[in-house]
């Protein structure tokens, strides 16, 4: 079936050096001495589990590693899995190929397509082709079958590229073989509603109640998210007023759809009516609205200082923590008002909180401070 994939819808190429690096680094190969850390021995196969599951989603990659390197007993298939998904995550890809050419090398038992599944899915991320088809061409060679996930993400990631021939190649190839689950069925549907199906995306959400599938909250974020995508206001308002009859309350996720179709439109008094009726619904506003906003206020067609001094002091307000996505942002605006006092605040922000910041954001600070000489 990979072979087929392969064949009719992904290219073959050369994965570049940079992403797929043979040379082992000396914290992961299993030779050379860990560095010294001050982490709690651990003995029990189930405890390194959680450990290692904890410092994967804190995001240690030091700590992570360490904890991997320096556990006594023998490691499991799950083990090696969950190092490979933590340093995926973080970007250390080379990482990643040297710890699966150590596991080949080891002969570790139980190497499936979710050992494999994180590295896709960072290509996907990257809409990196190239090192995709040779992570396919990988599993290929080493007789590892795709799964349902790995199929899906491959859905997500042409769907967001606009190559809508190979969604509907893999929907329908899953659909013959009986491989259909609620994620398939969600990325399906977002497919179809971007592509203006929205006929045959409300006809696919009967087909999966009939199934025994029932939507959930990431199912109504993927629809309403779709319907943003294509102003489709009053449809998000209906699902918004009708999904809690599947027992799903909308949250923040949900409404965050309404404020970038708002963002798209450059309408920001229904954009701050959104906020006021989230606040009274007690959903507490976190970054990922804000950074939607001021994402908006970048594209903008218009000055929009005012807006963006008004949901930046908002943030404040609300005691949201602004981000690197945030900063980044608000650097370019501010930058591109010279907003002096602003630009010196997020300064002062970034020094305190240790915040990077995207290369474009990091040359206009180094710009700006060197026209006003390194403001105190």
């Amino acid at each position: 079936m990979l072979c087929r994939l392969q064949r009719q819808i992904i290219p073959l190429h050369k994965i570049p050096k940079a992403c797929y690096s043979t040379t082992p680094p000396q914290s992961i190969h299993p030779n050379l001495p860990v560095r010294p850390i001050a982490l709690p021995s651990i003995d029990d196969p189930r405890k390194l589990t959680n450990t290692l599951s904890q410092l994967a989603d804190k995001r240690r990659p030091n700590d992570l590693v360490n904890t991997f390197a320096s556990f006594t007993g023998e490691h499991r298939i799950e083990h090696y899995n969950i190092l490979i998904r933590g340093l995926a995550r973080m970007g250390r890809i080379s990482d990643c190929f040297t710890i699966l050419e150590n596991m080949k090398s080891k002969n570790v038992v139980g190497m499936d397509a979710t050992t494999y599944n994180p590295l896709l899915e960072f290509f996907c991320r990257k809409e990196d082709d190239q090192a995709m088809s040779r992570l396919l061409g990988e599993m290929e060679r080493n007789d590892i079958k795709p799964n349902t996930t790995t199929y899906t993400k491959l859905m997500q990631y042409y769907m967001n590229t606009c190559q809508h021939k190979k969604v509907d190649y893999i929907w329908n190839m899953l659909r013959s073989s009986g491989e259909l689950n609620l994620n398939v069925y969600d990325v399906r549907m977002q497919h179809l509603i971007m592509q203006d199906r929205e006929d045959e995306a409300e006809e696919l959400m009967q087909e999966l109640r009939q199934a025994g599938l029932k939507p959930d909250s990431h199912t109504y974020s993927r629809i309403l998210t779709a319907h943003a995508r294509r102003d489709n206001l009053k449809r998000i308002q209906e699902i918004l007023s009708s999904m809690e009859q599947d027992g799903v309350t909308p949250q923040i996720v949900h409404y965050n759809a309404l404020v970038l179709l708002y963002v798209n439109r450059e309408d920001f008094d229904s954009i701050r009516e959104t906020l006021r009726t989230m606040k009274q619904k007690k959903l507490w506003l976190n970054v990922v609205t804000y950074n939607i906003i001021f994402h908006g206020l970048l594209r903008g067609s218009q000055d929009m200082n005012g807006a963006v001094d008004y949901f930046f002091d908002d943030m404040d307000r609300e005691n949201v923590k602004p981000n690197d996505v945030t900063v980044s942002a608000l650097v370019e605006l501010y930058s591109r008002y010279n907003d002096r006092h602003r630009m010196i605040t997020l300064m002062k922000l970034i020094k305190k909180n240790s915040i990077k910041v995207s290369k474009k954001s990091l040359e206009l600070l180094t710009t700006f401070a060197m026209a006003n000489q390194e403001p105190e």
